[in-house]
């Protein structure tokens, strides 16, 4: 047919090529270390411009608005044309703009740079290279989703150590040109592998009927019953299951962000080195590797909805606790659960939303879920920076974030997946 891919022949791998298209979604995921590693350069450059925290921490929340409404085009770009396209164009943004931040002399140079030149790139690295890992496996969604986001985790802890000894060795000008030319190399080589989908190269999803690849596994209790077809976008955002996870991961993303900018400097106002803070930044990442690794896994035998609820209750838990903590021992260890947590999150996401809307049009479904941050990771750390310079302390930032995640649980119980059938979609009940 006219506009369709023309068949490849099948690989002569010695192993199944969908297993490097995972390892091409982990490579672009572990760009995400620069999200976390902002609060690094959050005081020096502050420090320097005689900025507010709540100024500066401003670039981030535009950086997240932008970031999210960003995955809507990258997002249907790769269902258009594939995702190698809009991975190569990532590729350049995040390296330009996160490159030139590394010259900026005041706050609008700032937020245009990383705050929205970089963030338009950055709206590819999730909603491209998962949905395309997905459509590579009809079973064990969960064990490849969670692999491929554990390169959040990695680059989580990794960069925030990273981009501290940078700034302590030279300044945070480097740090940034440093991890620009760094992302920009590894998110073209991952765009390099990454493929549509297995009938591009003559192949079956893994573990399909008929596959060279089948395994005897027993469904998912998530796994939909024989749906007639995947909804459309237009068909997707009039169920109530939509707008119900849509509210739910809005809630969450505001609470966790309100964290990951400001808990570096949260750890240095309690009197933690910044080398510890940046490490405490870092114990996020290493929380999510196991989160990825263990709840990804886990959703294929319990449920993606049963994982969904329990990661967000760990977060719900650990961020009001955050008060409490006053030395380094307490902050690494809330810092891995909300790493945890948040991470088996993640590495439930893509395959939630392939279960209950279809695969055919995910990558612009996913890139509409992403919207849901644009509020509130514009909100969320903002808020928890004029919160500090208004009262001194986190502790009305934590509990706020806190009780927007328990909120998302009340939220979670209730949704229920659609079914999709060749009529309008209805609600299964409960």
């Amino acid at each position: 047919m006219k506009g369709q891919p023309r068949p490849r022949k099948p690989n002569s791998l010695p192993f199944f090529y969908g297993w490097l298209i995972v390892a091409a979604s982990f490579l672009a995921l572990s760009t995400y270390g620069a999200f976390y590693s902002f609060g690094i350069f959050l005081k020096p450059m502050a420090a320097e411009f005689h900025w507010s925290r709540g100024e500066t921490s401003t670039a981030f929340s535009i950086y997240m608005a932008v970031y999210t409404l960003s995955a809507i085009l990258m997002g249907w770009m790769a269902d258009r044309w594939g995702p190698r396209l809009p991975l190569v164009l990532a590729s350049f943004l995040i390296g330009i703009g996160l490159a030139l931040s590394s010259q900026v002399t005041s706050l609008w140079q700032l937020y245009l740079l990383y705050g929205v030149i970089a963030a338009v790139g950055f709206g590819a690295v999730f909603v491209v290279p998962l949905p395309t890992t997905v459509r590579w496996f009809a079973t064990r969604r969960g064990l490849v989703s969670g692999i491929a986001t554990s390169g959040q985790g990695i680059s989580i802890f990794a960069m925030p150590l990273v981009a501290n000894w940078l700034i302590n060795a030279y300044d945070w000008r480097v740090a940034f040109l440093a991890i620009g030319i760094f992302f920009f190399t590894i998110n073209l080589m991952a765009a390099m592998v990454l493929r549509r989908g297995p009938e591009e190269m003559g192949l079956t999803p893994y573990g399909a009927t008929g596959s060279e690849h089948q395994e005897p596994l027993a469904p998912s209790p998530s796994q939909l019953p024989s749906p007639a077809k995947d909804l459309t976008v237009k068909e997707t955002v009039t169920t109530r299951s939509f707008w119900m996870l849509y509210i739910a991961f809005a809630l969450i993303i505001g609470g966790e962000r309100m964290v990951a900018v400001h808990i570096a400097s949260f750890a240095t106002d309690i009197g933690i080195s910044s080398a510890i803070a940046a490490g405490a930044l870092g114990m996020i990442g290493i929380g999510r590797i196991f989160g990825n690794l263990v709840m990804g896994p886990l959703s294929d035998r319990i449920g993606r909805k049963s994982a969904w609820i329990i990661c967000s209750a760990l977060i719900s838990v650990t961020i009001l606790g955050l008060g409490a903590v006053n030395n380094a021992a307490m902050a690494y260890l809330f810092i891995v659960f909300l790493g945890f947590s948040y991470g088996g999150l993640v590495a439930v996401f893509s395959p939630l939303i392939g279960e209950f809307f279809g695969l055919t049009h995910m990558g612009k479904i996913m890139g509409i879920f992403f919207t849901c941050g644009a509020i509130s990771g514009l909100i969320g750390p903002t808020l928890a920076g004029y919160l500090y310079d208004f009262t001194g302390s986190y502790d009305q930032a934590f509990l706020f974030g806190g009780m927007l995640c328990a909120l998302a649980i009340i939220l979670s119980l209730f949704v229920r997946p659609p079914l999709r059938t060749a009529s309008p979609p209805q609600e299964l009940s409960p």
